[in-house]
């Protein structure tokens, strides 16, 4: 439950993000939207607030993570209608290639082979944070550490 107190700080905090929202977004109908989404992002991950770490930079993040979402999802997105696109770039993965790919995943640490098993699968770091019981930061690292340790092998 979400004290008054917390509700009534990111109420005095909203002309704050609308002014950071003017650094993100020219058009002002998306800088509401991004306005809204942060708020709405805030109330919901209010239990993720520390009161050690500072309000301003907690909702600042909020906002960076929902742009940075958006800006991810929009470059993920090529239209094919037809999947012509996608038929031509595919190639069906060899038997060797599913033995490589498991050699590979067995020689990761422990701590970092769900992570980098579930964000290839296309999840988001915060979704496997969740899952996890870890922020999405330490998501972040693990993924970083393994894609070294990868490069290292080959």
């Amino acid at each position: 439950m979400r004290s008054s107190e917390f509700d009534s700080r990111v109420v005095a905090y909203i002309p704050y993000l609308r002014g950071l929202a003017k650094k993100f977004e020219r058009d002002i109908l998306k800088r509401e939207d991004l306005v809204q989404e942060t708020l709405a992002s805030i109330l919901a991950k209010h239990d993720t607030f520390r009161e050690d770490g500072g309000f301003v930079l907690w909702i600042t993040f909020q906002m960076r993570a929902i742009l940075s979402d958006a800006r991810r999802k929009k470059n993920l997105i090529v239209e094919d209608p037809d999947g012509k696109y996608a038929a031509a770039v595919w190639v069906a993965p060899t038997q060797e290639d599913h033995v490589y790919a498991r050699e590979v995943v067995q020689a990761l640490p422990e701590i970092s082979r769900s992570a980098i098993v579930m964000r290839g699968m296309g999840m988001m770091h915060r979704e496997i944070g969740a899952m996890e019981g870890v922020s999405a930061q330490t998501i972040h690292m693990r993924i970083k550490s393994s894609q070294k340790a990868i490069e290292e092998l080959r």
